[in-house]
C-alpha cells in the first residue's frame, strides 16, 4: 500500500529508483502510482552514480536478448545491477560484446535494504573470488 510504503521511501535520501519485476506487472506498482516517489522503470535503464556507469535490469539473462546485447552502451557499463534471481548467487560476470562486466545481485535477499552505491560495489567486490559465468 501506498501508505506504508510513501514514508519509507520519502525518508531515504538520494534518488530512488524500482526496476518492475515479473511480480510487479500485474501490481499496482505503475508510474502513476509511484512516479512522485520513485524513478520507476519498466525493462531496463542506464544510471551514474557514485561515479559509476550502472546498467539497471530485473532479469539479468534478459541481457541476452538480442536487442539489448548488442547495445553499444556496453562498452561505457561498469556494472550491472539486478533482482530476479533472489537468492541464488550474490555476484556473476557476465560476457557482454567480448569482455566480463559485473553483475551484482541487489535483491534484498542478499543487501538488507537500503543500501547505496559504494556499500553494494564493494561488498561485491569483497565476495567476488572467481569468474563464473551466467549461463545463456
Amino acid at each position: 500500500k501506498r501508505t506504508e510504503l510513501e514514508p519509507l521511501i520519502t525518508g531515504l535520501s538520494g534518488t530512488k529508483r524500482l526496476v518492475l519485476g515479473n511480480h510487479d506487472r500485474s501490481s499496482s506498482i505503475k508510474h502513476k502510482t509511484y512516479g512522485d516517489i520513485l524513478q520507476v522503470m519498466n525493462s531496463y535503464q542506464v544510471v551514474f552514480d557514485g561515479g559509476y556507469s550502472l546498467f539497471l535490469i530485473h532479469n539479468v539473462l534478459q541481457i541476452f536478448n538480442a536487442d539489448i546485447i548488442n547495445l553499444k552502451i556496453f562498452e561505457g557499463i561498469d556494472y550491472i545491477l539486478c533482482g530476479h534471481v533472489h537468492n541464488e548467487w550474490f555476484v556473476k560476470w557476465i560476457p557482454v560484446n567480448g569482455r566480463h562486466i559485473m553483475a551484482i545481485n541487489v535483491s534484498v535477499e542478499w543487501l538488507k535494504f537500503p543500501r547505496n552505491i559504494s556499500y553494494i560495489i564493494n561488498t561485491a567486490k569483497k565476495h567476488n573470488s572467481t569468474l563464473t559465468n551466467v549461463a545463456i
